[in-house]
């Protein structure tokens, strides 16, 4: 386990943080752990410029989640963030939340899921699942997600964050032939 002091460094050098689960620190992904249960993450921003803007029209390259100042498993939302996925075999951008967090209650998601070559994937089974790790609990209501109407796009609904606090959100998608790729995004929703 990396040190406290490597873990804020990496953090405050990042200046992009991303929840994500089961990563490997290799070429994609630089990770500082901040304990055994959770990894905070980097994207690789090489990958993310070189990605076919044409296929994503929802967002640019540079669409990069925004530490939460305040929450270090938290970012600040904003329509088009980017996240890697643990295995780098595909990205999940939240296009938009309506209403977005910080926003207490219940909101849809649309979500553009892409390759690694930045091309939309349409044909995966998505799930959204959020939970308050500090609280231990989940939202008690299962989220559906359903394809969008463009492609590679999927509606999550309801993304309940029901309560005060930290959220952090679970998107796994998998594809027929058997690839599947996680990342989890943190939120603090305020009253």
């Amino acid at each position: 386990m990396r040190s406290f002091a490597r873990t804020r460094t990496a953090i405050v050098v990042a200046a992009v943080v991303i929840i994500l689960t089961g990563c490997d620190d290799d070429a994609t992904t630089t990770i500082a752990a901040m304990d055994a249960s959770e990894a905070v993450a980097q994207p690789d921003a090489s990958r993310e410029a070189s990605a076919d803007a044409s296929a994503d029209s929802f967002v640019s390259p540079s669409d990069q989640p925004t530490p939460d100042p305040n929450e270090p498993r938290a970012v600040l939302y904003r329509p088009g963030i980017r996240l890697s996925g643990a295995s780098g075999k595909l990205s999940f951008t939240l296009v938009s939340a309506e209403p977005p967090p910080p926003t207490k209650g219940d909101s849809i998601w649309t979500l553009l899921v892409s390759d690694s070559t930045g091309a939309p994937r349409s044909e995966l089974t998505v799930s959204v699942v959020p939970r308050m790790p500090d609280h231990g609990h989940g939202s008690g209501t299962k989220t559906i997600v359903t394809p969008g109407t463009q492609h590679g796009t999927y509606s999550a609904s309801p993304v309940r964050l029901f309560m005060a606090g930290l959220w952090v959100t679970t998107i796994t998608a998998t594809a027929p032939d058997g690839l599947t790729d996680t990342v989890r995004i943190g939120f603090i929703v305020t009253d």
